[in-house]
């Protein structure tokens, strides 16, 4: 017997307010019922900041569905920012949207900040920026990587090359000497 398909909201419930609940919707899906219930409940299961609903719990963080009757996009949209130590695709679906929404600003931030310059390296800023998705196999230089492609693509602006020197055999003299005038001595 073949299930029936149907076009399902995914949702991530972020609490509730004044208002009541908040909710943000991460995908769309042209499925049956059943493998939405396991796809929600790999999210819940997988996703670092998800806090289930409980008794002594008044704001709470889950992902949940529901049926609707218009069709969109099959796929994480830009709203899907959420970390995973246990799914490295979640992770890096997440980090990639965070990186889009969060990358220029963080490094617009760190350059007119000489509080945090005199504190922190760039790399030492931005790992405590993204550090939630940093976890399990997944690396600063993957994050790096992976901004590299979106300045490639236009998703970004700031200059990423900036933190590839250390993997050059340049020294840091021939690096600046391209943008700049320098002085043996």
């Amino acid at each position: 017997m073949k299930s029936i398909k149907s076009v399902f909201v995914i949702y991530n419930i972020e609490g509730f307010d004044c208002e009541g609940e908040s909710k943000k919707i991460v995908a769309t899906r042209i499925s049956d019922e059943e493998s939405i219930k396991k796809e929600v409940s790999h999210l819940n299961k997988n996703i670092n900041s998800v806090i289930m609903p409980s008794e002594n719990l008044s704001n709470f963080n889950y992902f949940d569905y529901e049926i609707l009757d218009i069709q969109e996009e099959n796929k994480y949209n830009k709203n899907f920012t959420f970390s995973s130590t246990k799914d490295e695709n979640l992770n890096k679906a997440g980090l990639k949207e965070s990186l889009i929404h969060n990358f220029d600003r963080n490094y617009e931030q760190y350059s007119k900040s000489e509080y945090i310059n005199k504190n922190k390296t760039l790399k030492e800023y931005l790992e405590e920026q993204f550090s939630e998705f940093l976890s399990g196999n997944f690396y600063f230089c993957d994050l790096i990587e992976i901004a590299k492609n979106l300045k490639e693509l236009g998703l970004i602006k700031s200059d990423v090359s900036v933190l590839f020197f250390e993997k050059t055999n340049e020294n840091i003299e021939s690096i600046l000497s391209k943008k700049f005038k320098v002085n043996k001595k």
